[in-house]
C-alpha cells in the first residue's frame, strides 16, 4: 500500500518524505518514486509510535521542504504464529514543492 500511494503522488510531481523505522524498507520505494517522477525524495528514520518520533518526522520534513501539504499515515500489523502481534508502522509524508 505504501509503495502504491508513494508512486501515485510521485507520478504527479510530488516531493516525498518517506518515514519508517528501518531504511531498508524504504530504499526501493524511494528509488521507484524518483523513477516515476518525484523531483525530490528524502528518507527519515524514526519510530512513529513515539511522540518524539512523530515530532521529528514533521520537523525534518518541514525543515527540508519548507512545508507539508499532505500527511498520510499507514499502519500495518504483522501477526506471528505464536499468536503475538508486533506492529510495523510505516508512515508516508507527502509534500508538494
Amino acid at each position: 500500500m505504501l509503495h502504491h500511494l508513494a508512486c501515485g503522488y510521485a507520478s504527479r510531481g510530488a516531493c516525498l518524505a518517506l518515514i519508517a523505522m528501518r531504511e531498508r524498507s524504504l530504499t526501493e520505494v524511494a528509488e521507484t518514486t524518483r523513477y516515476v517522477g518525484s523531483p525530490d525524495v528524502i528518507v527519515i528514520l524514526v519510530d512513529v509510535q513515539r511522540v518524539d518520533g512523530c515530532r521529528k518526522m514533521v520537523e525534518e520534513t518541514v525543515n527540508y521542504f519548507g512545508r507539508c501539504k499532505h500527511l498520510i499515515f499507514t499502519s500495518m500489523l504483522q501477526v506471528s504464529t505464536m499468536r503475538t502481534a508486533t506492529s510495523s508502522n510505516l508512515c508516508l509524508t507527502l509534500c508538494f514543492c
